[in-house]
């Protein structure tokens, strides 16, 4: 496991840990093509991974966002 320090100028009480997405476009591919006929809609759900974002109240840019 890969360990980082932060370090910032001032102390904080407070340290904000939520799940978010990707900061950076994904690309999903298909095994098989898919043909949609005309006039007919389709649902596709794709899952993505989760990421960790740590923040403090007092700064606006994130400390990190890491990948799981």
């Amino acid at each position: 496991m890969d360990y980082r320090r932060y370090v910032l100028g001032s102390t904080s009480e407070q340290m904000i840990i939520e799940p978010s997405l990707a900061d950076r476009a994904m690309i999903a591919t298909l095994n098989k093509p898919i043909v949609v006929l005309p006039g007919e809609e389709i649902k596709v759900f794709i899952s993505t991974p989760l990421w960790m974002t740590i923040l403090v109240p007092q700064r606006k840019v994130p400390i990190a966002d890491i990948p799981f």
